[in-house]
């Protein structure tokens, strides 16, 4: 092949690789109404921090990417202290925005299939996102499982799913004193059904007052699971009514290397040409 032929080729090259490029370029969901990019956020961000216990893992990892490179990879072993959860804190006075303005709440969700019991709440469950709810310095947790909204069905595994969580029902802990029904919490484990609302059923429940803002979001797996579980979670989005950007709108993501633009690329190629063209006109030359 001569060496104008193989500049051509390296042109073509380029250029179908920048195509590709950008078309794996993340994508966003814009489901909950609001308008901005997704955040990536990559292992070595500062925003959002892991909490483990036992032998349950979380990080992300290109293992199962969703929407880019990567995702939040979460594992337990089925000690039934373990837990890993990733979270996010807003330290501004008024966290991310108040309990009873909320318009947005979603995330991805995936299940790998193990070979473990099916039984039920176990066949049903999924990952966990929790928000944390600071109301006059008293921190709940009011936490979203498929299982308390879908009668017990067994999740379908091994696929991503987009869960929009807004009009779902979530319960409610409080760490000094447990769970339990109503807004006056006992032990946990009496035997009395949890209080499951939608997040502005909490909001107007009469647990919570007008101040009640979300502090944090998390998700994660563990706590009380029996047996081992892999799950990986991605594209987290919080929002509320009179903000025009999402509060939290963040993809895990990996590092990658800067890719040229198109335009770039044409000039690289047009000055590859240019050199390799020019050479062989002059061997052409010289050897007439």
């Amino acid at each position: 092949m001569t060496p104008f032929r193989i500049a051509i080729a390296t042109v073509a090259a380029l250029l179908l690789h920048g195509s590709v490029a950008h078309a794996i370029r993340p994508v966003t969901s814009q489901g909950c109404g609001h308008v901005g990019s997704a955040n990536p956020i990559y292992p070595s961000n500062p925003q959002w921090g892991p909490e483990v216990q036992g032998g349950a893992t979380v990080g992300i990892t290109g293992s199962n990417p969703r929407a880019g490179n990567g995702s939040l990879e979460l594992t337990a072993s089925g000690n039934l202290s373990d837990w890993a959860f990733y979270r996010r804190n807003s330290y501004d006075a008024g966290g991310f925005g108040l309990l009873s303005m909320i318009d947005c709440l979603s995330f991805d969700w995936f299940r790998e299939s193990l070979n473990t019991p099916t039984d039920i709440p176990w066949a049903a469950q999924t990952p966990v996102l929790r928000l944390y709810v600071n109301d006059n310095g008293v921190e709940d947790q009011l936490i979203w499982e498929a299982y308390y909204n879908n009668g017990g069905a067994p999740t379908v595994n091994d696929v991503w799913h987009n869960e929009n969580l807004l009009s779902q029902n979530l319960w409610r802990w409080r760490p000094s004193t447990g769970t339990g029904s109503g807004c006056n919490f006992q032990p946990p484990l009496n035997g009395n059904p949890l209080t499951t609302f939608s997040v502005a059923g909490w909001a107007s429940s009469g647990c919570f007052s007008a101040n009640a803002f979300v502090s944090a979001i998390s998700v994660g797996v563990g706590s009380y699971w029996p047996y081992q579980y892999h799950g990986f979670v991605d594209n987290v989005q919080l929002g509320f009514a009179g903000q025009n950007q999402y509060a939290v709108n963040d993809n895990f993501e990996l590092g990658t290397t800067t890719t040229p633009e198109p335009a770039s690329i044409v000039l690289l190629a047009t000055g590859l040409i240019a050199t390799l063209g020019a050479g062989w006109l002059r061997r052409r030359g010289g050897s007439a």
